[in-house]
């Protein structure tokens, strides 16, 4: 239902003599309102004139920004409805970074209906061709990846291919709850009829018809709703109907699942009255729930590696010799159980220290399109160097075992209520400690050294009463450069020189920000894996080793 609203000040209205104005919450939740504008914007740049283009380039390599020359960072060329004067040489600097990338603003002109734009560093262009943003088909706030498809840029928002003029298939506001039960506002006229529409490669489109370009079966009202386990699962859903599908197509629901689906509603006299994508989680869980072991586990000696992935058309296993990217891998194919939607592959004893990862043959509704996505075991234990491959590892080889590893006592704890807490950072711990070793320096190897100063702090803090550690993140962090050949810091003697008033520098830590090795590590990869930056060989399994003993000394400290 549509919120009508008047801005008002007492009995004077903004604009003067304003008529009632009205949006949409369900289709923007947030609006913009201009002073004697009678204009209602869904967007901040629509009302302000500009447009922000959010631009991510995974590895942070974005440049120096204090540098006056353009082949030291990654800038923006823009033309067309723009305000902004820019040159190649001279291009456009971003005006804020966040945890996506960098954001750059592009003031428009008024009117404006599009720029066209290049990213660039230097000669060197990403993606290539000129880039064009249409105010009326993106909007006017964008985010972009590196290499992205010229012809579908945007992360987001998500294009609307396949739209229509009732519903958007490219938005997912139906559940799918259960295998036979899908819950979707639009469901509740006894007088439309309702269908579930499925493409195993894509190819449907919202038409003034109905959805086109797939299969059909008919979705049957439920006039009892969704019942009460369900409503009781997901209670924030529990007033939404609920349509059913009929018991003879149930069995078709394993493989509609791995294609595009979407759902339509359609009125006796033909004609679309909504349409709209769908949200799996629910009828995922209800079919595949599993609570088995994934990744690698061992029988006799040899490895079993399993992945969760219902919805995947295939999957193959690629063996890699080494972390080598260079290294070509071999394929195994990998079997399903079609109970659970595992995908499991049993190999050999000489697998044991090499590297792998999974070839995913999966639909991607951001894509709209079926892709092969070679990706790392989420249940990983070990990694290659800044996660490139996943590693095949025994957690019990005596290889990973510290002397005495199994015979550790954690020491006693009577009750909860005893704990006296410390939060520490692993890097922080060490890394100017001028009495650990420079290979040890902010890695879990210096917790091993009782004789350093930190660990000597440690022990006085203990005999005065602490008795645990809070270790900030130390599961593999997505956002640190493993390779610290690589890492950037600003001088500690130019940072001195300033004042505590000047600004300089905050200028000179952020020019290395993405850089450097700092990172409190809210930024989770692979949970099951010891971070690979706090470890004195991030290419290998020494970050396992590594981590225990830091566990072995802290206990016996």
């Amino acid at each position: 239902l549509p919120l009508n609203f008047i801005v008002h000040k007492g009995d004077v209205k903004d604009p003067p003599n304003s008529p009632d104005r009205s949006f949409l919450p369900a289709d923007h939740a947030t609006i913009w309102l201009m002073q004697d504008d009678e204009m209602v914007y869904n967007q901040q740049g629509a009302a302000q004139n500009f447009a922000l283009l959010h631009y991510r380039r995974p590895a942070g390599d974005y440049g120096d920004y204090s540098s006056t020359n353009y082949q030291d960072f990654w800038g923006m060329h823009v033309w067309g409805d723009t305000t902004n004067s820019v040159t190649w040489t001279e291009p456009l600097k971003p005006v804020d970074q966040d945890t996506f990338g960098v954001v750059f603003q592009v003031d428009l002109t008024d009117p404006a209906a599009q720029i066209g734009y290049i990213f660039h560093r230097g000669d060197e262009k990403d993606p290539g061709p000129d880039q064009f943003l249409p105010f009326a088909d993106y909007g006017y706030e964008v985010w972009q990846l590196q290499g992205a498809d010229p012809e579908m840029p945007y992360v987001l928002p998500v294009p609307q291919v396949g739209g229509g003029s009732a519903g958007n298939i490219n938005e997912q506001r139906a559940f799918w709850l259960l295998e036979d039960t899908i819950a979707w506002e639009a469901g509740d006229s006894a007088a439309n009829t309702y269908t579930l529409c499925y493409a195993p490669d894509g190819g449907l489109e919202a038409t003034p018809e109905g959805i086109t370009g797939g299969e059909c079966i008919t979705l049957l009202r439920d006039p009892n709703g969704l019942p009460q386990d369900v409503q009781d699962k997901f209670p924030h859903l529990a007033d939404l109907p609920a349509l059913k599908i009929d018991p003879n197509d149930v069995g078709m629901v394993p493989d509609i699942l791995k294609g595009q689906v979407a759902v339509s509603s359609v009125n006796a006299q033909g004609v679309s009255q909504d349409a709209t994508g769908l949200q799996i989680p629910g009828v995922l869980d209800d079919m595949y729930t599993y609570n088995g072991a994934l990744g690698v586990t061992w029988a006799d000696g040899v490895p079993t590696i399993s992945v969760w992935a219902p919805t995947a058309k295939n999957v193959s296993f690629l063996l890699y010799a080494d972390s080598d990217p260079a290294t070509e891998g071999t394929a195994y194919p990998m079997t399903l159980d079609p109970a659970t939607g595992v995908w499991s592959v049993t190999g050999e004893p000489g697998w044991e220290w090499q590297y792998y990862m999974f070839d995913v043959e999966v639909w991607v509704n951001s894509t709209h399109a079926v892709e092969h996505n070679v990706v790392t075991d989420p249940y990983s234990f070990s990694l290659a160097m800044n996660s490139t491959r996943s590693q095949i590892v025994d957690l019990s080889d005596a290889s990973l075992e510290p002397d005495g590893w199994n015979d550790l006592q954690k020491p006693p704890l009577p009750d909860p209520e005893d704990i006296s807490l410390y939060e520490l950072h692993i890097r922080d711990f060490s890394v100017n400690d001028p009495t650990v070793p420079d290979e040890y320096k902010g890695t879990f190897k210096a917790f091993t050294l009782p004789d350093s100063n930190g660990m000597q702090h440690l022990q006085a803090l203990q005999q005065a009463g602490l008795s645990h550690l809070h270790l900030l993140p130390v599961f593999d962090i997505a956002t640190i450069n493993e390779n610290k050949s690589e890492w950037q810091s600003p001088s500690f003697d130019e940072l001195s020189q300033y004042g505590p008033a000047a600004e300089d520098q905050q200028a000179l830590v952020s020019a290395t920000a993405d850089l450097d090795a700092f990172n409190w590590g809210y930024d989770p990869w692979h949970y099951t894996t010891p971070e690979g930056s706090y470890s004195t060989d991030p290419d290998s399994a020494a970050r396992i080793l590594e981590f225990r003993e830091m566990v072995k000394a802290l206990n016996e400290t």
